[in-house]
């Protein structure tokens, strides 16, 4: 039967505008949750969240009119029952948040100051006096319903939520008889009200009244003792009661609660109950309705119950009060054994793993939900159509999947919560704590806080979908999954009144396309879709819906007969309505999202100790600061010193917010609310800028750590210095997004010692690592473009001492990525090359690599002066004073005959390598670390000059193809056209066009001038290499000694003759020693290559060069002409112990490193430089025809112009004619 056909019945839409007042209504149902008292603190993190509330205490319960009455005259006890609970936690918050009032009153109080004493204390009274009549009438209404059910508790069916309100009315009960018992100071403060009213005027009856009150605020359990004289005359309240104690055992063991005092709320009544039924006539410990053993378990597992604050509480002792008490029915309860809540420390490594988890499922579970392109068609259809899902807040069409992975993170975040939270607070009912302890609850509250904080972020968006999924699923049962038990009940003319009222009362007809049940005789009903809203149920309606599917499937009670609906139902159905009741359990919850996830999270009671200034009796007004749970908290963390446990300190502080919000809208006390105040505020700082300020301390403290661990180290290190400065930068750029740190410039200039002094700490460590070990121990090899140490060092080794050791946080964070990383740096310090130079290149600036560059030229200096000048002066004194070129007619084992003889001397040089070539080396390792340096920071210039060229208007030549059909202006024409093109697309990026329109001109002209500084840096002539090569000749060419520069010989008239068989210039020198180096060795001998690698080369061939004496050297050397000889004749034989084919391949491999020298160094001179001049001979040219040699015996000296013949070597037709043994310049 559907609503449809029921005209005369008042259905829920056409109720609702008798109870509201006519205006628009909007499709979207309001969310119908009474207002809580903390929704203005329920912004943690956020901003306040406006909720429309319209469901207070039931109070809708009226509109629901098809209900079954049953239910309709329950919803009334439940409501009136929520009043009573309500009211018990307002006397509760006073009781315990209640201070004396008569401490402060002088003993010898004037007569006169009784007034305004019995003032201040009339007010405190009156509340008392309200609390006693309260109770009065919260016993009397316990007893009315104990008595109600008791006596109908074999035939009624009792919901599972009135159960639940029974239950926390009983708590709260149990709670208030708690606190009067535990505040002594109430007592004090009535007895001495009543004092001062016997000597006032007051009527006897008001006195009698108070004695009334008297008595029962001095009365231990007087509340507990009048409920039970009262139930001893109410019969079978011990099957009421057993029935309620059941269900609570059953609900605890299935974990049926979700909330903290819900779990407490069991135990607690678990006790209170069994003490009540227990007497003359019903022994608790010998009933087989009650499992004594699952309950002994229970007490036992929570045996500590948090009542308020630092105010605790047994449910055991209810049972040791018992008059049938017996300690070995409760073995676990009565054992001196440690309780399962003392032992967080055993289990803080599952919570952990838990904390994990839940985070990892709530990313994942975030990924479905916010993925907008998991839309439903059919879904988005509808909502087109109708309009019936509200899209605020960017929330997009939810699916199904969506919806239920909203649905069960959020369910499993609340779980997970409520049982960290019970945790800390079961823990922290004792005072003293050991470190482990206070650890592991630094850690829990961090997990508590933290998921908190992750959830609020993302809770709109989770709420809004969750309402959605239960809406659905409400209309999906009830339109769609009741319609077929309906269709079959008027099938078979059945009651379908029950049926038809759960579907009146939630049904929304305007989700559907179409009435599923339907008078027709039809087997299946019509397919439905269900639209999407944002309307979850009240409380009200998920509460009638319930208790009808429970009493409607009920069959454990003994009402179920053969007229039980039941009995009509088939068991699909009955499986469909049970599976629909377990699903919706947690429904209340979830739809009251925001508060309780504040209830699951809440840890105010942690900052209270009102037992504590109770016990002192007014020696303390407030407590210490140092009892204080979260002072305690922070002073460990700050003490303990552990990095993991840092990152919690400010989750602490969190639950001052708790204590606070629980002040003002639970207890509704300024005066806590100001201790929390002063506590906190009054001692707050500047959190930014002391993080700010210890941030730029440790960041500088890394960056000294860093450059001294570089000096520490050989030049290698470089790599990881520069390693370690990217990671602190990478660093202040991610901690300068939320603190307002200094600058990394100003950072690294105060590290790098660059603020006190010209040259940084790294430049002079560098200079003195190249002077001390570089130059002199390294090789250099042009194939890989390395300085390799060599295996044997002429100088002295550079010892240095192991780097201090730090700690991981001021280097890669921990050992692990440290010794990651030191595997890497490894693969860098077995050389020296392009990887090092370009650390250099980022560590150093312009006038880094300009000290840099002066200081090596200051060291070539001394080394010319001081090494190459004596002892080149010695290789001269013992070389021949002529040596000519061999005739080819000689052969090459000839020529190789005569140069070792006319070279033995210098062949037999004791100090050739450990003195000259060392020398050499250093020379040559000098230039080359200036040239490679240059050309590493000319590769940075010339990358950031790409990038930087479309801000600075410089654009790239379009390229044209060539075409045959296009002449030169039609190409030019299309270039310009694709320029100006590419001008109009990167115009909105020109940096000077942005500056001149939108800046002051004194900005307007810095752009300018930064524009022109960046665009013409490496046409500016700023090019260190060639400045130092020409320091370098010019200081060459400043020594006076001849031993560089040679003297002229034989001079005329009219030229002066140069004769070449003299070896009295530098590049003769050169060539013996080259002739020394191209000597092949013995199998277990080093050649110079592995001693001193291509420095010398480089030393040698650029003194040469810068001499001017390079085209002689090429010309001349006698290296060079035993190649061309053994070129021509191809003589392979062993001379004198050397093979002739292996030294002639050394003296070709020469000879090209040579040629690559004098070519680069030739590129660092314009071509006016390179030419030949008057220098490059020292006489004036002057060319003349070919003359023959002088008839003498001994001279063998051919005259021959200068050409590329002469270049070459060899004489053309002279050599046929065996001329050529000589060559000379005129």
């Amino acid at each position: 039967m559907s609503v449809t056909n029921l005209p005369e019945l008042l259905t829920t839409i056409n109720s609702l505008p008798n109870l509201i007042p006519e205006k628009q209504q909007n499709q979207q149902q309001p969310q119908l949750q009474r207002q809580q008292n903390n929704d203005l603190c329920n912004s943690r993190g956020g901003g306040i969240c406006h909720t429309c509330h319209t469901d207070k205490d039931f109070s809708d319960r009226s509109v629901y009119v098809h209900a079954f009455d049953k239910y309709q005259q329950e919803a009334n006890e439940i409501a009136h029952l929520m009043e009573l609970i309500e009211t018990s936690k307002k006397f509760c918050g006073i009781l315990y948040t209640w201070r004396s009032c008569t401490i402060p009153i002088p003993k010898n109080l004037p007569p006169e100051g009784c007034p305004a004493v019995m003032e201040v204390l009339e007010k405190e009274v009156k509340k008392l006096i309200d609390f006693y009549h309260f109770q009065k009438i919260a016993v009397e209404s316990l007893r009315s319903e104990i008595s109600r059910f008791g006596s109908a508790a074999s035939t009624e069916f009792i919901s599972k939520t009135y159960i639940s309100l029974f239950c926390q009315f009983i708590s709260s009960i149990a709670t208030l008889d708690e606190l009067k018992n535990i505040k002594a100071s109430i007592k004090n403060d009535f007895a001495h009200y009543k004092r001062n009213l016997r000597k006032t005027n007051a009527q006897q009856e008001h006195i009698s009244k108070m004695s009334d009150l008297s008595i029962f605020l001095g009365t231990h359990n007087s509340i507990l003792t009048e409920l039970k004289k009262l139930l001893l005359g109410v019969t079978n309240h011990e099957d009421f009661l057993c029935h309620v104690v059941v269900t609570c055992v059953i609900k605890y063991e299935q974990k049926c609660f979700l909330l903290p005092e819900e779990k407490y709320d069991l135990v607690k009544v678990i006790g209170f109950l069994l003490y009540l039924m227990d007497g003359p006539k019903f022994n608790i410990n010998k009933t087989k309705k009650l499992n004594i053993s699952k309950i002994d378990n229970i007490l036992k597992e929570v045996d500590v119950i948090p009542l308020y604050g630092d105010m605790t509480f047994r449910s055991f002792n209810y049972i040791q009060k018992a008059a049938n008490y017996e300690a070995s029915y409760w073995p676990k309860c009565s054992s001196a054994d440690p309780s399962p809540q003392s032992s967080l420390v055993n289990v803080i490594s599952i919570f952990r793993q838990q904390h994990s988890n839940v985070v990892m499922e709530f990313t994942e579970a975030m990924k479905k939900v916010l993925d907008v392109t998991m839309v439903d068609s059919a879904f988005k259809k509808n909502i087109n159509n109708n309009n019936n899902i509200n899209n605020n807040n960017n929330i997009s069409i939810p699916t199904t999947e969506q919806m239920t992975a909203a649905y069960n993170i959020a369910l499993l975040c609340l779980q997970t919560l409520s049982g960290w939270t019970s945790a800390v607070v079961e823990l922290v009912t004792k005072y003293n704590y050991s470190s482990e302890e206070k650890t592991a609850l630094v850690e829990l509250i961090g997990y508590i806080k933290g998921l908190y904080n992750l959830f609020h972020k993302n809770l709109i968006t989770i709420s809004s979908f969750i309402n959605v999924y239960i809406f659905k699923q409400l209309q999906q049962f009830v339109n769609i999954d009741m319609s077929e038990p309906l269709r079959k009940a008027a099938k078979h003319h059945k009651d379908v009144f029950l049926l038809t009222a759960i579907q009146n009362t939630c049904a929304d007809t305007s989700c559907l396309h179409k009435s599923e049940v339907s008078d027709k005789k039809s087997k299946k009903s019509e397919a439905v879709v269900v639209k999407g809203k944002q309307a979850p149920p009240s409380n009200t309606q998920l509460y009638l819906a319930r208790s009808m599917l429970d009493y409607l499937i009920n069959n454990d009670s003994k009402v179920a007969s053969s007229k039980h609906p039941c009995k009509d139902l088939d068991s699909q159905h009955v499986k469909c309505i049970r599976e629909f009741l377990i699903n919706s359990h947690m429904w209340k919850y979830v739809m009251q999202l925001q508060n309780c996830l504040n209830a699951c999270s809440d840890l105010s009671q942690l900052w209270y100790r009102e037992c504590y200034l109770e016990m002192t009796k007014g020696l303390e007004i407030q407590f210490p600061i140092e009892q204080s749970f979260p002072w305690i908290l922070v002073s460990h963390i700050l003490e303990k010193r552990d990095p993991y446990l840092i990152h919690f300190v400010l989750y602490m502080f969190d639950l001052y917010n708790d204590s606070a919000n629980t002040a003002l809208y639970t207890f509704k006390k300024q005066h806590l609310f100001e201790e929390v105040e002063a506590e906190l505020l009054g001692r707050s700082v500047d959190l930014q800028q002391r993080i700010t300020q210890s941030m730029n301390e440790l960041l500088i403290k890394s960056l000294n750590i860093a450059i001294s661990r570089f000096e520490f180290s050989d030049v290698t290190g470089i790599v990881e210095l520069e390693t370690l400065v990217r990671i602190n930068k990478e660093t202040h750029k991610r901690l300068n997004k939320y603190l307002p740190l200094d600058d990394f410039a100003i950072l690294w200039r105060e590290a790098n010692s660059n603020v006190t002094s010209p040259y940084g700490r790294i430049a002079v460590y560098i200079l003195l690592e190249l002077t001390s070990d570089f130059l002199p121990h390294y090789c250099y090899n042009s194939s890989t473009g390395r300085f390799v140490q060599t295996v044997l060092p002429f100088a002295d080794k550079t010892t240095r001492d192991r780097p201090p050791n730090v700690a991981a946080c001021h280097l890669y964070g921990n050992k692990a990525l440290a010794q990651c990383y030191q595997c890497i740096h490894g693969m860098y310090s077995n050389f020296f090359g392009a990887p090092h130079f370009t650390a250099m290149v980022e560590l150093m600036g312009y006038q880094d690599v300009a000290m840099l560059a002066k200081e090596l030229m200051e060291n070539i200096r001394s080394l010319i002066r001081n090494t190459l000048v004596p002892y080149t002066t010695s290789l001269q004194s013992v070389m021949p004073e002529k040596c000519i070129l061999p005739r080819y007619d000689y052969t090459s084992p000839g020529v190789l005959g005569y140069y070792e003889m006319q070279l033995e001397a210098i062949l037999t040089y004791s100090d050739l390598q450990p003195k000259v070539f060392q020398c050499m080396r250093e020379i040559g390792n000098s230039i080359l670390f200036v040239m490679l340096i240059e050309q590493y920071q000319s590769i940075r210039e010339v990358s950031e000059l790409n990038m930087a060229g479309m801000f600075l208007k410089v654009i790239p030549k379009p390229y044209v193809p060539e075409d045959d059909k296009k002449t030169s202006e039609e190409l030019e024409t299309e270039r310009a056209k694709l320029t100006l093109e590419l001008e109009n697309k990167y115009r909105h990026l020109n940096l000077q066009a942005i500056m001149s329109r939108n800046c002051n001109e004194e900005d307007f002209t810095l752009c300018k001038e930064n524009i022109l500084l960046s665009r013409d840096k490496l046409a500016c002539g700023l090019y260190v290499f060639k400045t130092f090569l020409v320091q370098l000749q010019d200081e060459l060419l400043s020594i006076e000694d001849p031993v560089f520069h040679g003297k002229p010989s034989n001079a005329t008239s009219s030229a002066t003759l140069w004769c070449v068989q003299s070896n009295k210039e530098f590049h003769r020198v050169w060539s013996a020693m080259q002739f020394v180096m191209c000597r092949t060795l013995g199998q277990n001998e080093l050649t110079v290559e592995e001693l001193f690698g291509e420095g010398i080369n480089w030393g040698g061939c650029s003194i040469v060069f810068l001499l001017k004496q390079h085209r002689r050297f090429q010309i001349m050397d006698c290296c060079y002409h035993l190649y061309k000889v053994n070129r021509v004749d191809q003589i392979d034989k062993v001379c004198s112990g050397v093979p002739l084919r292996k030294m002639v391949d050394r003296i070709r491999k020469f000879q090209i490193v040579n040629d690559e020298i004098f070519s680069c160094l030739e590129r660092q001179f314009k071509p006016s430089d390179r030419e030949i001049s008057v220098s490059d001979f020292g006489v004036e040219v002057e060319y003349l025809m070919p003359t023959p040699p002088p008839p003498s015996s001994n001279a063998n000296v051919a005259g021959v112009v200068v050409d590329s013949a002469a270049a070459g070597g060899r004489g053309g037709d002279g050599d046929k004619a065996g001329v050529g043994g000589g060559t000379s310049f005129v």
